[in-house]
């Protein structure tokens, strides 16, 4: 794996909308990220006040063709967009990243180029909260998922699941880092007790990765009914872990 030079301390994972962009399959896109929050204080507190430092890598962190088509340091204003980037599935969200925090990057990396309807990307800055489903893989064995949670059919609540231990390290750094692999895309379910889907269930769209989680929104649902969320990872090394919690959808009511 490519992994971006350590001397860039940290970074960002971006996750692309492609759920709508050519059916599935691999390929490249172009891609615009323009929701990175003047509120994010950890970026803009940590990149140089000429932004060449902001540096855009693919799932793999290998440096993709990217320029920053706006920026203003004073207004904490940034566009970043990425040229033909190479994603493994066209119909799903997928990850990429942007590094940061380099005091000493005075070559500016980025290209010059023209963007054809670009994919849109998101730096998330929110962080796990409510609903969230912890590591449990080796946990005893069940006939269903293990963690469970409620809510009335009319809500849209968020479900964070957590990729702690999920992906292999290496034994020894490569560019300072132990990462070995990473998200790629991701999937999401809401299964019935006869494994059937239905994406009315949630809104696949609002899917959101940050390092160590995956953010689900999940919304309606029968009243009385049990659901299966699963949120599917599929990582660079082409390992897919699926991770799921119990919903149950429940009005409550007083009793009679």
């Amino acid at each position: 794996m490519g992994w971006y030079s350590s001397a860039f301390k940290r970074r960002i994972a971006v996750t692309i909308d492609a759920i709508g962009a050519g059916g599935g399959g691999g390929g490249p896109v172009d891609i615009e990220i323009n929701n990175i929050s003047s509120r994010y204080d950890s970026f803009w507190a940590n990149i140089r006040s000429d932004g060449l430092d902001i540096v855009v890598t693919d799932r793999d962190g290998t440096k993709a063709t990217f320029k920053r088509s706006s920026f203003n340091y004073p207004d904490r204003l940034l566009t970043l967009q990425i040229d033909g980037m190479h994603i493994e599935d066209k119909s799903s969200i997928n990850v990429c990243w942007i590094y940061f925090d380099n005091p000493n990057q005075t070559l500016d990396l980025a290209s010059a180029f023209t963007v054809s309807t670009p994919l849109t990307g998101y730096a998330h800055e929110g962080a796990p909260t409510g609903f969230i489903v912890a590591p449990t893989r080796n946990t005893a064995i069940a006939n269903q998922p293990l963690t469970t949670f409620i809510k009335d059919p009319s809500e849209i609540v968020d479900i964070w699941f957590s990729t702690a231990g999920l992906f292999e390290m290496r034994r020894t750094p490569s560019n300072g880092r132990n990462i070995l692999d990473d998200p790629s895309y991701i999937e999401v379910e809401s299964l019935t007790s006869g494994g059937v889907d239905a994406a009315g269930r949630y809104i696949y769209s609002q899917t959101k990765a940050i390092d160590g989680w995956v953010k689900v929104r999940v919304q309606a649902g029968d009243d009385g009914a049990d659901y299966s969320v699963r949120c599917i990872i599929n990582s660079n090394a082409q390992n897919v872990y699926i991770l799921s919690c119990l919903l149950k959808v429940k009005k409550l009511l007083p009793e009679a």
